[in-house]
């Protein structure tokens, strides 16, 4: 079976709200992701600075207790991030068309 793009704009068409608020959804995790990665950025930054005897090397030695693997921490991960949050950008926005191209039918 193969996937054209008109497939995607006629479920676009028929569930408008659908996809506007899966896309708000996306940017928010993506927005979300970034603001937790460029924290993790600084915290890994700044606490060589602070006079420690060992200073700990990655997010996971900052915060012990929390579960850190969905941190990013490499660039390849704030792109994913960036990627996501873009993806839904766009999503909301088309959608965002479409109900008011159907508003105005």
């Amino acid at each position: 079976m193969w996937f054209d793009f008109e497939d995607l704009v006629v479920w676009l068409y028929r569930y408008p709200a659908f996809f506007r608020a899966s896309g708000m959804a996306l940017l928010r995790l993506g927005t979300f992701g970034l603001i937790v990665g460029i924290f993790a950025k600084v915290v890994t930054v700044i606490s060589p600075l602070a006079p420690a005897p060992a200073p700990p090397v990655g997010i996971d030695a900052h915060i012990p207790a929390l579960w850190t693997w969905w941190v990013p921490e490499t660039p390849a991960s704030l792109a994913m991030f960036t990627a996501i949050a873009v993806a839904g950008a766009l999503m909301a926005t088309a959608a965002k068309k479409a109900q008011r191209q159907l508003r105005n039918f």
